[in-house]
């Protein structure tokens, strides 16, 4: 008697533009579909409401949200200004884990050494870009929070920031399991990397690695494919490679 060959999971790609996305979850994604059109009555959802839901599911179920606004704006063919304010709106309405968006999006900034850092007045001062207005709002609402502030008054997306302060406001996204992701690639051997040594860490790495930042930039995908649940560890291996 023969056997039958067991189903394999098929991964489904969704092409646009010149690019290919792997979509994750497919079931997921059709019910959510469903839910969201279905709920409220069919024909509830506006033509802006439909676009944002669409946004929101395709960021989801693909690695599309580590793409630079100007990449994601040619795309999805719309305008940056006009997709950088329906990311915000999909944030706010389907918020999800807040936490762990606003870790991803920063880790992934630093992993790919995106930022400058020089002495400004007797300080250091880390500046970088940060297009997602969300996530530009939630770092403004922490240093405020800690007694900080920070500097966007030369561009809407630059953010000018002290070093220390960057350092203590990011550490507040970090999980005792990202910090145990974070052990696996600059402490081998430790279970977990202390807060305490995270940030001494983190300090030293956002003070240097700017100058060095051909040589240590990293894939992200590919840096959280080998090891990792969010793209911290991306991070983690971009801080590394700065040590090495």
């Amino acid at each position: 008697m023969s056997k039958i060959a067991p189903v394999t999971a098929v991964d489904t790609k969704l092409p646009l533009g010149s690019e290919e996305f792997s979509i994750s979850n497919e079931k997921e994604l059709a019910l959510s579909v469903l839910d969201e059109a279905l709920k409220r009555g069919l024909g509830s959802l506006t033509k802006k409401d439909c676009e944002i839901l669409i946004l929101h599911l395709f960021l989801k179920h693909t690695n599309a949200w580590q793409k630079p606004l100007h990449e994601l704006s040619l795309l999805l063919r719309m305008p940056e200004s006009r997709l950088a304010n329906h990311m915000y709106e999909m944030r706010l309405k389907y918020p999800g884990d807040n936490q762990a968006y606003v870790r991803d999006v920063l880790s992934a900034l630093f992993a790919r050494v995106k930022f400058r850092s020089y002495d400004e007045k007797g300080a250091r001062l880390v500046e970088f870009s940060v297009e997602d207005k969300f996530v530009r709002q939630r770092i403004l609402a922490d240093l405020r929070d800690i007694g900080k502030f920070g500097d966007g008054s030369f561009n809407k997306e630059i953010l000018k920031i002290e070093l220390d302060a960057l350092v203590q406001v990011f550490a507040r996204y970090l999980t005792k399991p990202d910090m145990m992701a974070v052990a696996t690639v600059l402490t081998p051997g430790k279970k977990t990397v202390p807060e305490s040594e995270f940030a001494k860490l983190f300090k030293e790495f956002l003070k240097g690695a700017a100058s060095r930042a051909g040589e240590i930039s990293v894939d992200v995908a590919a840096a959280v494919a080998t090891g990792g649940t969010s793209s911290v560890v991306s991070l983690a291996t971009a801080m590394a490679k700065y040590k090495g």
